[in-house]
């Protein structure tokens, strides 16, 4: 039986994720791996990785002009936003790719995420987003009263509104099963520098309503502390969910009444990501949004920081939002 062919492009801390994920699947796959720095990936593979441990695997690195094999059952994209859409512009065109999983910000110019609506078509194109894999949030999800408004409160220290604030929207969304939410209102600081070189983020407040609901998320620097933090709160229909992310911690509440403290984490890309791989190749349900439905959204929310970067930083053009 033929191996099930995935290309991973941009072999960083997420692209390693993936491969992991990969080697854990049962699955026989051949998993060609892209990324500019050759070099430096072929070190880890030799030096990192036991392939003769994997039977039913094949790992390959190719070139951008290596055409080794015509159809693509799935395309991983975990480079950078910078250049995600120029690296997905050049595997489609030199491939005929079947899936592709994208990684968020998605991109930063309007005009990519337009040309990337026109692929859909003819590809099924997925956006990464881990709280939808977590069991806890599952259960979260089950638990919701439809009928009944949902608030959720997300605050914190020392982390980037623009990288984070869109995991928080997605998490609404896999709640009411919508896409299409406003964003009604920011209070933003000036830019500053994210720990990754070139890109940018913000602190300060965002906030949305949808019908009745209220998604309100706020992080502001403190100097005091070394490590950042996010605490979530969602009410819904007497009951209060709390995540808290420093103490990696979750609590249940029945108004005031405590019901369960248990420990908690957000899971590994490298544990989760291996069944989502296996269902998007073999063609099963993926709990994952699709670009299509994420379109719209994702374009006014890089427009909010695009107009934000104008009004704040003037003297630049600000065509892209180098956010990632």
């Amino acid at each position: 039986m033929l191996k099930k062919k995935i290309i991973i492009a941009g072999f960083g801390n997420i692209g390693k994720c993936y491969l992991h994920g990969i080697l854990n699947s049962k699955n026989s796959y051949e998993i060609l791996i892209y990324d500019i720095n050759l070099k430096q990936t072929k070190n880890y593979i030799d030096n990192e990785i036991n392939i003769y441990q994997y039977k039913n695997k094949l790992i390959k690195l190719i070139n951008l002009k290596d055409i080794v094999c015509k159809k693509i059952d799935l395309l991983i994209v975990s480079t950078t936003s910078d250049v995600r859409y120029q690296v997905l512009n050049k595997f489609t065109k030199f491939y005929q790719i079947k899936n592709v999983i994208l990684e968020k910000v998605l991109f930063q110019k309007n005009i990519e995420y337009k040309k990337v609506l026109a692929l859909t078509k003819e590809i099924n194109i997925f956006i990464s987003q881990g709280y939808r894999s977590n069991i806890l949030i599952k259960k979260i999800a089950k638990d919701i009263n439809q009928k009944k408004m949902i608030k959720i409160t997300v605050s914190g220290k020392n982390w980037g509104l623009a990288c984070n604030a869109i995991h928080v929207f997605d998490f609404y969304m896999y709640l009411r099963k919508v896409y299409n939410i406003n964003i009604n209102k920011t209070q933003l600081s000036k830019k500053f520098n994210s720990k990754r070189k070139n890109f940018i983020d913000f602190f300060g407040e965002i906030e949305s309503t949808h019908d009745k609901d209220i998604i309100n998320i706020k992080c502001d620097l403190d100097k005091k502390i070394k490590d950042s933090y996010q605490v979530f709160k969602i009410e819904n229909d007497n009951n209060v969910y709390i995540i808290n992310t420093f103490k990696n911690n979750f609590a249940f509440y029945k108004g005031k009444k405590l019901i369960k403290k248990e420990k908690f984490k957000f899971d590994y890309l490298s544990v989760y990501s291996t069944k989502l791989i296996d269902n998007i190749v073999d063609e099963k349900k993926v709990n994952l949004p699709k670009f299509r439905d994420y379109c719209e959204f994702s374009i006014n929310y890089i427009e909010l920081f695009r107009k934000h970067l104008i009004k704040k930083h003037p003297n630049s053009k600000w065509i892209s939002v180098p956010i990632t």
